[in-house]
């Protein structure tokens, strides 16, 4: 142990000088070097006292009789003082707008009505206690947002050497599943249709470009003249990091029809630094008057909502009717999980179901076929053999999947016997 009160050298225009107060060098413990601590004083004997009376402290901690210095402090402030540090933490990370009005909602809340003043407050239980008396107010999704903001604010406090542990880490989410408050369900090409034509030359374009890029609400709005490339040989736009949910840009390509009006509003804009949509997006009212004029009910009797998110699932729905990989449509929601693109963001009922089903090759064609079930139902002569029959075997027609190629995958041989197809496998007699 090194345990040192003196005064600090320093070289000042090539000189060696000493500081006016003293300072305590020390190295306890398995530290790697020595370090120094201001003590403030210039009377070498009060220095003195206050060196010793930190190291007690140090001792104290390492034994564990007392926390660290910095949790014991942490302990006294108010949570919403550390509130505002967390916010402030989260617009210089860039997380500003709505996302850092949300969260201080939540915390504010919950600080109130759970009676949270110290970190000491904050329990498990307590949060359940909250969490079971709102549960008729909020919705499963909902709560589960203020678990994991908690959680989050808990988790930075533990980051910065604040708290010990993060005491809602074990507190379990709730399945929402049929729980939901409501739906929503994606519109058809039919009711899109009339929706664009009801909404007018703005609104209607509004509807029919966030139906088929998948934006959300506010990545429209901020979108600007520069985030649009449409003099490309392939037309795409790009959303801005600090405008898109994920954090993340990434360019996206533009279907056709929408680059001639894009054009348009683009240069109405005033700018290339300017909203390309400077007018206000479609509320809520303005949305429920467009869908009553298009005859597309907002709520259908399962309960399936349709508002202005709705398009997006619109969109992912027609990628996916459209046989466009869920890889590829996740990569295009720009969803992190793809259970959001395939389920959360599906309307399942819209898939292409019977016409799958109906694609379908059959599994039992041609003449051995036939005579099998003849001679288990006791029927005369066979029945003509199907188009595609080879010889008096039994063959099971199966596609290759490219253009309707069709091959025969097995046929009987002159002893009844079972032949897998000649050429690279080997012939295999007797199933």
């Amino acid at each position: 142990m090194i345990f040192k009160v003196q005064k600090r050298p320093s070289r000042r225009n090539g000189k060696l000088v000493e500081t006016r107060s003293y300072y305590l060098r020390y190295r306890i413990g398995a530290m790697p070097s020595d370090k120094w601590k201001s003590l403030g004083v210039s009377d070498k004997q009060t220095a003195y006292k206050l060196a010793q009376d930190f190291l007690a402290e140090l001792q104290r901690e390492e034994a564990g009789i007392i926390e660290p210095k910095l949790l014991r402090e942490a302990a006294k402030r108010p949570l919403k003082s550390l509130l505002a540090d967390f916010i402030t933490d989260l617009e210089t990370k860039g997380r500003a707008g709505q996302y850092t009005r949300d969260v201080r909602t939540r915390l504010g809340r919950l600080f109130t009505e759970a009676g949270w003043n110290r970190f000491a407050d904050i329990t498990a239980d307590a949060f359940q206690r909250w969490r079971s008396a709102h549960r008729h107010e909020f919705a499963a999704k909902t709560l589960n947002e203020y678990l994991a903001t908690a959680s989050n604010f808990l988790s930075w406090a533990e980051r910065n050497g604040w708290l010990k542990f993060n005491p809602l880490k074990r507190v379990e989410r709730i399945d929402g599943r049929g729980r939901e408050s409501y739906v929503r369900r994606a519109l058809t090409d039919d009711e899109l249709r009339r929706l664009v034509a009801a909404g007018g030359e703005y609104r209607g374009f509004l509807y029919h470009f966030a139906a088929r890029t998948g934006l959300r609400r506010n990545e429209i709005k901020t979108l600007t003249g520069r985030d649009l490339h449409l003099d490309d040989e392939t037309p795409f736009f790009v959303v801005k990091v600090a405008n898109a949910k994920n954090r993340t840009a990434q360019p996206l390509p533009l279907l056709p029809e929408l680059v001639p009006t894009l054009k348009r509003w683009r240069a109405l804009s005033g700018g290339p630094a300017e909203p390309v949509f400077a007018r206000t997006l479609p509320r809520v009212r303005d949305m429920a008057r467009d869908l009553a004029a298009a005859g597309v009910v907002q709520k259908d009797v399962e309960g399936r909502l349709v508002d202005f998110h709705a398009l997006r699932h619109t969109f992912n729905t027609f990628l996916q009717c459209n046989g466009v990989s869920l890889r590829i449509a996740q990569q295009l929601m720009r969803h992190s999980d793809p259970k959001l693109t395939g389920k959360v963001y599906l309307t399942e009922s819209m898939l292409p179901t019977k016409d799958a089903i109906r694609s379908l090759p059959a599994l039992l064609v041609g003449e051995g076929y036939t005579q099998i079930r003849a001679q288990i139902s006791g029927a005369g002569s066979p029945e003509p053999s199907p188009p595609g029959a080879v010889g008096n075997g039994f063959v099971l027609m199966q596609p290759l999947g490219i253009g309707g190629v069709w091959h025969a995958v097995s046929q009987a041989d002159a002893s009844g016997g079972m032949v897998g197809p000649t050429g690279l496998e080997p012939v295999t007699k007797g199933l």
